[in-house]
C-alpha cells in the first residue's frame, strides 16, 4: 500500500495518536523554502528507518518546491566524530541542513559543522526535538529548528492533567515530544480492555490457543 497517498486505514484495529513523516518531512520542507527563504540544502541521515524516511518526504518535497540538494550524506550514529560531514557541509554552499535522525548525533553533528564554519541552521524532525540537543548542541545551536508532529503538550488544555501528574510522580526523564502520545495510547488500550470485560460478564475472554501445523511427512521419490 502507499502509505504517503492512501488515506484507507489497512486495519480496523489500528489507531494512531501521532502523524506520520509524509507529513512531518514536506511541512519542514515547507518552512524552510517558503518561511525561512532557504534555497540550498544538504540531507544528512543515519542510515535509520525513520531517519532515512524523513529525509526522504523532505527532498522530495523541497525539490519540488524548486530548492536544490546540493549535498548528501549519511552518517554512522555510533561515531562522535563527523568532522569530515561538516567540511563537505562547509564546501557545500549550502545555507541550510537537514537531519534525518536522532538528537544524540544532531546535537555534535550541528556544533561540529558550525565549528567548520558553516554557520547556517540545522533542521530535524521530531527525533531531535529535545532539551539535550540544546545542550549538546552549545550556545552556537541557536537557531537550529526542530519539527514536532503536534502542538506542545503544555499548552493543550486536555493536556494538563497529565503535565501534573507526570510532574507529580517524580520521574526522572522528561515525558519529551511523545510523552502524551505514550499517555493516550496505554489509556485507549486500557479503555479497550474494560469495554471487552463489561462485554463478557465482567471476566477476560480465554485467549485462543493457536493450533500446531500438522507435521509434515516426505515419502521417497518414485522417479
Amino acid at each position: 500500500m502507499d502509505w504517503q497517498t492512501n488515506k484507507v486505514r489497512p486495519y480496523k484495529s489500528y489507531f494512531r495518536t501521532a502523524t506520520t513523516d509524509a507529513i512531518q518531512g514536506p511541512f519542514a520542507a515547507q518552512y524552510v523554502y517558503n518561511d525561512s527563504k532557504k534555497r540550498k540544502v544538504f540531507v544528512i541521515d543515519d542510515k535509520k528507518t525513520y531517519g532515512a524516511g524523513l529525509a526522504a518526504t523532505f527532498t522530495e518535497e523541497f525539490k519540488k518546491l524548486g530548492g536544490q540538494v546540493v549535498g548528501t550524506e549519511h552518517i554512522n550514529p555510533d561515531t562522535k566524530d563527523f568532522s569530515a560531514v561538516a567540511t563537505k557541509v562547509k564546501n557545500s554552499g549550502a545555507d541550510v541542513v537537514y537531519y534525518g535522525g536522532e538528537y544524540p548525533q544532531a546535537g555534535p553533528l550541528s556544533k561540529q559543522i558550525k565549528s567548520a564554519g558553516a554557520k547556517i541552521p540545522l533542521v530535524g524532525g521530531d527525533g531531535i526535538y529535545s532539551a539535550d540537543f540544546i545542550k549538546l548542541a552549545g550556545a552556537s545551536g541557536t537557531g537550529d529548528l526542530a519539527t514536532s508532529v503536534g502542538a506542545p503538550v503544555e499548552e493543550l488544555p486536555s493536556a494538563k492533567e497529565f503535565v501534573a501528574n507526570y510532574k507529580e510522580a517524580g520521574y526522572k526523564e522528561a515525558y519529551e515530544a511523545y510523552g502524551g502520545y505514550s499517555y493516550d495510547s496505554a489509556w485507549a488500550i486500557i479503555e479497550a480492555v474494560k469495554k471487552v470485560v463489561e462485554d463478557n460478564d465482567g471476566k477476560l475472554p480465554p485467549t485462543p490457543v493457536p493450533r500446531s501445523p500438522r507435521p509434515c511427512r516426505t515419502s521417497p521419490s518414485t522417479e
